[in-house]
């Protein structure tokens, strides 16, 4: 069992772009959004920026403006959770290999819980969270499973060859195994836990290379397969969770999605272009939202409420733009935010 790192000092300060420069800390996080920066990887500089609604303004390194520290090397994901009234973020980040837990009323850190197999770094990829506990998906190919209230590791489950994508719904873990490191030979696998038990209740084939797992309403998951970039084209597949089957599989060149209100939106790097799918009535819309063609490098997409927030990571090595749109596709308002923006918390 892996010992936590409880926070009793400060940290060495983390040198910052100079274009993004250490802005003060407000009180609190209202009313704005809190977008976290993957950074680039092995350069040691992922971030958290914040969006303020109520004057337009943007700041950035606000992870290290709370800790004096930076937030770590490649920040994949980022999920909320309530503890005793409070609210609190676990952030993975993969190549430090820890997971970051985090206060949200001011970002400071309550705790670092390393992720690693003696000295060998798991990489967590994604994480969620249930009522009592912390799933990670690592690219090690294993599930880390933490005790919420107290942080403490239970186990650590072994599946397919690097998971990157976690999903839960009806008391069942789905983890995609994509078998990156092992190209040209992908993993094809679906990984599936007994959230009760935290032992796996069965293994589904599924198809090469699948990256990400989203649950939706309907009892169904669905997975974005990336193909082996050879060969095998990318695809979309929705698993049937009660029968624990592939029910579609979809021809769909899928760099980015998310899921809200039985709709599927998603960016389609071949189209290059924003497009929506219907869980109802399992059919996909031909009219493009969002036109993509003057993005640099059109990277991530996130829905929240009546908004759509589009992401250019300009090339990958400048300040991401965030464009934000109307559902129909009606061009609203944009800010920046850091390297490679991933993830958002919307405090409305």
């Amino acid at each position: 069992m892996k010992k936590l790192i409880y926070l009793l000092a400060i940290f060495l300060l983390v040198s910052c772009k100079k274009d993004e420069p250490i802005e003060p800390s407000p009180e609190v996080y209202t009313n704005g959004i809190l977008v976290l920066n993957e950074g680039l990887y092995q350069q040691n500089n992922a971030s958290i920026s914040f969006y303020s609604k109520d004057d337009q303004s943007v700041l950035k390194q606000q992870f290290l403006a709370a800790n004096s520290r930076g937030l770590g090397d490649t920040a994949n994901d980022l999920v909320s959770f309530e503890l005793n009234g409070n609210t609190f973020f676990v952030v993975a980040v993969d190549v430090s290999s820890q997971l970051e837990i985090i206060s949200a009323s001011n970002l400071k850190t309550v705790a670092q819980i390393p992720q690693f197999d003696g000295e060998v770094a798991r990489q967590p990829r994604r994480v969620e969270v249930t009522a009592y506990k912390i799933y990670s998906c690592n690219y090690d190919g294993t599930v880390s499973i933490h005790e919420k209230s107290s942080l403490q590791e239970l186990n650590v489950i072994e599946v397919g060859q690097n998971p990157d994508g976690l999903a839960i719904i009806n008391d069942k873990i789905y983890v995609s195994n994509s078998g990156g490191l092992n190209a040209p030979v992908y993993d094809s696998t679906l990984t599936v836990i007994d959230a009760n038990t935290d032992m796996i209740s069965t293994v589904i084939t599924t198809r090469v290379n699948c990256i990400d797992a989203i649950a939706g309403e309907n009892n169904d998951v669905y997975l974005n397969s990336r193909g082996d970039y050879a060969g095998v084209a990318p695809a979309m597949l929705r698993i049937d969770v009660e029968a624990d089957t592939v029910l579609y599989e979809f021809p769909k060149d899928i760099s980015s999605w998310d899921y809200q209100g039985g709709w599927l939106y998603y960016i389609d790097a071949t189209l290059n272009g924003v497009y929506r799918y219907n869980t109802v009535d399992n059919t996909f819309e031909n009219n493009q939202i969002i036109d993509c063609a003057d993005y640099n490098t059109p990277y991530k997409i996130r829905v929240h409420q009546n908004e759509i927030y589009l992401v250019d990571a300009n090339n990958y090595v400048n300040s991401s733009t965030v464009n934000v749109y109307g559902l129909s596709g009606t061009y609203q308002y944009q800010f920046t935010s850091g390297l490679n923006a991933k993830d958002f918390v919307f405090n409305d």
